[in-house]
């Protein structure tokens, strides 16, 4: 115990207590100063890049580590925004709009839209991709179930029974799992 009374020891191990709980990070690149009027903000899953969505209806995505802009997208809408996520291999960038609920899926790296989903979009986790960001299945407010290839565009469409309330690609993507609530 380091042969100290207890009035001078507790305070000592608390303190080093405290220690061990500190953070051992360090900054890796400059501070992200973000615009007005954001409404919504995504990473993506390698910390490379990030994406702001602004009121005035503009998408940004920058990257992180000199926080150059690299892609610039023109959204619909400026409220209710239920889907703004990256794919897992962060070339791609999914958002809604609003009034429409419709789904758009930008290809960031070529800057050009890849997808635009009609909706009505499901509210909630309603879009997502599949492990290897070649899928997104986007889930509409009748029940339907649409899996949409974005390297060609092409779409399957299910109908199930419900709205579906939430889903998920197997991660080998030969299958989705989907909940629906009926009622």
């Amino acid at each position: 115990k380091l042969g100290l009374p207890a009035d001078r020891f507790d305070p000592l191990r608390a303190e080093a207590i405290a220690c061990l709980a500190l953070p051992d990070m360090k900054p890796a690149g400059p501070p992200i100063r973000p615009p007005e009027g954001i409404i919504a903000f995504a990473f993506d899953a390698g910390m490379t890049r990030y994406a702001i969505r602004l009121r005035d209806r503009t998408i940004l995505v920058r990257r992180m580590g000199d926080d150059q802009e690299i892609a610039r997208f023109a959204a619909q809408g400026d409220r209710d925004i239920w889907v703004f996520t990256f794919s897992p291999d962060g070339k791609y960038l999914a958002t809604n709009d609003h009034p429409s609920r419709a789904v758009a899926v930008w290809d960031v790296e070529r800057g050009a839209l890849c997808v635009r989903d009609p909706g009505p979009l499901r509210t909630g986790w309603a879009a997502r991709f599949s492990s290897d960001s070649w899928r997104i299945a986007v889930a509409h407010d009748d029940g339907a179930l649409l899996v949409y290839d974005l390297k060609t565009g092409q779409c399957c469409r299910w109908s199930g029974p419900a709205p579906a309330e939430d889903l998920a690609f197997r991660p080998d993507g030969g299958q989705i799992a989907v909940v629906y609530r009926e009622t």
